[in-house]
């Protein structure tokens, strides 16, 4: 007999969406800490950018970094390293990588541009 209380799989899908977006966030505020002053409408939107980078490239990077990291010996529960939280690293990465590459292919483009 299955669960009554399991949630739907969409939301479930949604959550976990949330979940990584709030990494790529914390990975956007945590590149700002050192990096130059920006108007805050600058920083918000570095904040939306890093959300999406790490919405559209953890399902993507997530199991390169698991399976890197699992080859090494460093993911069992005595580590402390489960799949779940290498999702939420690999989120909190591209968020913080993923700006640094939009703004490197932006000015490569205004460069190629002028």
């Amino acid at each position: 007999m299955p669960e009554k209380n399991v949630p739907p799989d969409w939301f479930i899908a949604i959550v976990s969406s949330l979940w990584v977006g709030l990494a790529g966030i914390a990975g956007a505020l945590v590149r700002q800490v050192n990096g130059p002053q920006k108007t805050w409408a600058h920083r918000i939107m570095e904040w939306i950018a890093g959300a999406l980078c790490a919405i559209y490239i953890t399902p993507v990077a997530a199991p390169v970094i698991h399976h890197t990291l699992e080859r090494f010996d460093m993911i069992s529960n005595t580590t402390g390293l489960t799949p779940e939280t290498v999702t939420g690293l690999t989120g909190f990465l591209s968020g913080a990588l993923g700006i640094t590459i939009l703004e490197c292919f932006i000015a490569w483009i205004k460069n190629r541009l002028n």
